[in-house]
């Protein structure tokens, strides 16, 4: 009984073929994925183990099946688009957060080889002011110099941490 159901709806798969695929084409917006949705129904049709038994309408089950499948092509698709474009922002964000991370940890490269090229005494004021939080005078006291002092070495450290981050990033002022 399956065998002759099959061969039925098989027969008008085949003698239903143009305009079924004008249908999937009109559904799909193209004839290529027409083509293979008539053969994705054809291969349901021939491979179901189990088909209804009494099909009032074989015709209209035929371009049922084709329809459905249609359908979840179109839905499966939507979906991978969907998951592309999110997948797409997603990393659109995590490349643009290296990229300013990358950027973030090459100033921060550039700003220790300028401390490193301070000389000595004026590399200290500027960690321990810059770093430790010192006030001037807790550093005057720390280091046995003026007031005057601390304020011409951190003039001077200032300076030539700007110089070397502008001249390393040009497009940054600061």
């Amino acid at each position: 009984m399956n065998s002759r159901v099959k061969k039925i709806l098989l027969k008008i798969l085949e003698e239903s073929k143009d305009s079924l695929l004008a249908f999937l084409a009109n559904k799909l917006g193209c004839s290529q994925l027409a083509q293979d949705i008539f053969q994705e129904t054809y291969i349901q049709i021939k491979e179901k183990p189990k088909l209804p038994k009494n099909i009032s309408n074989p015709r209209a089950y035929v371009y049922t099946i084709a329809g459905n499948l249609a359908i979840d092509y179109l839905r499966r698709e939507n979906l991978m688009a969907r998951y592309l474009e999110k997948n797409k922002s997603e990393a659109s964000l995590i490349t643009d957060s290296l990229a300013a991370l990358l950027e973030q940890n090459e100033k921060i490269e550039a700003l220790r080889k300028a401390i490193d090229e301070l000389p000595p005494k004026c590399k200290k004021v500027f960690l321990l002011n810059k770093f430790e939080g010192k006030t001037y005078l807790e550093i005057s006291n720390e280091l046995n110099i003026s007031i005057s002092m601390v304020e011409k070495h951190m003039m001077k450290a200032l300076a030539h941490c700007r110089d070397k981050l502008q001249t390393a990033f040009p497009k940054n002022k600061r």
